[in-house]
């Protein structure tokens, strides 16, 4: 959800709720009574077949706002990591959006982004090679860790979890993180060279001539 939908929040009473990482928050299928915003650690939402497979819809950081059904859960909800959740009465929540348009207007356009952000992940898992959905999170991913304030760039989650998110195998994952950090390597040292060469041309010695030169 956005932050619009935190905001309303902020007045509404609620509990603090500690669960480590596996931990189920709720199931789909489940009788939904409480809305949850994620204080610290990560949790997936998923949905799960009969047969035993997952789909991972979404990843929760801090500061997310999840949990807001009318009735019945619409997907599980499980904690990649330790996780602590502040937890809000649903029928405290809904009458907050009864009571106020404009809290309800805050509300819909929680639901919108979200709806929006998952028709847009479909788009991608749809249209995009292995290469381009792997860039393409882990670039979200640094930017929303970012925008949670968390201090780490390490993914909180794991490589099946990201594999299970972008619809494809474990094993295509991790040939495509050892052929992006190859590239990523190659331009790297592309461009120490190029700025050698740059220094070389102005100073006539490169600055590890000079380096060496200086050395007893």
């Amino acid at each position: 959800m956005s932050n619009s939908t935190d905001l309303l929040l902020h007045h509404i009473k609620h509990t603090i709720s500690k669960f480590p990482k596996g931990f189920m928050i709720y199931d789909e299928g489940d009788v939904s009574d409480s809305v949850y915003r994620l204080q610290s650690g990560c949790v997936r939402l998923q949905v799960n077949s009969a047969q035993g497979d997952r789909q991972i819809v979404q990843f929760l950081l801090p500061g997310d706002v999840f949990g807001i059904c009318p009735t019945m859960r619409n997907t599980a909800a499980e904690a990649v990591t330790p996780v602590l959740l502040e937890r809000y009465p649903l029928r405290a929540v809904l009458e907050e959006g009864f009571a106020s348009p404009a809290v309800a207007s805050q509300m819909l356009d929680g639901a919108t982004a979200a709806y929006q952000e998952l028709a847009h992940h479909v788009e991608k898992i749809v249209h995009l090679s292995a290469m381009e959905k792997v860039r393409d999170f882990y670039e979200w991913l640094n930017l929303r860790l970012q925008s949670a304030g968390v201090a780490s760039r390490r993914p909180p989650m794991s490589q099946r979890d990201i594999a299970d998110y972008l619809g494809m195998a474990p094993e295509t994952l991790s040939r495509c993180i050892r052929q992006f950090l190859s590239q990523r390597s190659a331009a790297r040292a592309a461009r120490r060279k190029a700025a050698t060469a740059a220094e070389r041309d102005c100073t006539g010695h490169s600055g590890e001539e000079r380096l060496e030169t200086a050395l007893p």
